[in-house]
C-alpha cells in the first residue's frame, strides 16, 4: 500500500504504454472491478451510451486485460447477448477494486485505514471469485474413463441464477454441475 512500493503504480504504467485515453480506460476497469459486468450496467454506471464503450472494451480485450464471458452452453458466443466482462488478471482486478478507488487516501498517508477496508472486503469481493476460477480450472482434473467432458465454465440465466461450474460433453453424454464457496470459515466445493 506504500506509494513507493514496486507494484503501486504498475497498472497505470502498463496502460500508459498501450492507450492514449488512460482516464476512460481506468473508468471502465474501475466500473468492472466494482461489479458491473454487463455492457448495459457498465454504460449506466459511466453514464454513456453502450455503443461508445465497444471500441474501448475491444481494445482492453486485445490487450488481454479483460475478457468477455458467456454462459458455457452458448453455441454462438460471439452473438450472445448474455456476455459479461471481467478483468482477467487477479492483480489488476485487485488493484482496481482496492488500490485505485483509495489512491487519494493512500497518497495522504492513510494506508492503515485502506488496509482495514481491504481486510474487511477481501474475501467477499476478491478471493471468493478467484477461488471459483481455480475450482473451474481444477475441474479438468476430474476427467476419467467414466466421466468425459470437453467444456468447462459457468452458466447464468437472465435472472440472478448462476451455476459456478458446468462441465459437459458437447455430444450429450456427461454433465457435471458444481457449486463452490470460499469464506472465512473454509472452502466448499460440491
Amino acid at each position: 500500500m506504500s506509494t513507493n512500493a514496486f507494484l503501486y503504480a504498475e497498472p497505470e504504467f502498463l496502460l500508459q504504454k498501450e492507450v492514449s485515453e488512460i482516464g476512460s480506460y481506468f473508468s471502465i476497469l474501475k466500473t468492472i472491478a466494482a461489479g458491473n459486468h454487463k455492457l448495459g450496467k457498465i454504460a449506466a454506471a459511466l453514464e454513456v451510451h453502450q455503443i461508445k464503450l465497444t471500441s474501448y472494451l475491444k481494445n482492453l480485450m486485445d490487450l488481454d486485460i479483460i475478457e468477455r464471458e458467456v454462459p458455457i452452453t452458448e453455441e454462438h458466443p460471439e452473438k450472445s447477448k448474455m456476455g459479461l466482462y471481467n478483468i482477467k488478471d487477479n492483480f489488476i482486478s485487485f488493484w482496481f477494486k482496492f488500490v485505485y478507488p483509495n489512491k487519494s487516501l493512500l497518497e495522504s498517508g492513510r494506508s492503515d485505514f485502506v488496509e482495514e477496508k481491504i481486510h474487511k472486503n477481501l474475501i467477499d469481493n476478491h478471493v471468493s471469485y478467484v477461488y471459483e476460477d481455480i475450482c473451474r480450472q481444477r475441474t479438468w482434473d476430474l476427467l476419467s474413463d467414466s466421466l468425459m467432458f470437453n467444456r468447462v465454465g459457468r452458466w447464468w440465466g437472465s435472472k440472478d441464477v448462476e451455476i459456478d461450474i458446468v462441465a459437459y460433453d458437447s455430444n450429450g453424454k456427461d454433465i457435471l454441475f458444481g457449486e463452490c464457496k470460499y469464506s472465512k470459515k473454509g472452502t466448499i466445493c460440491s
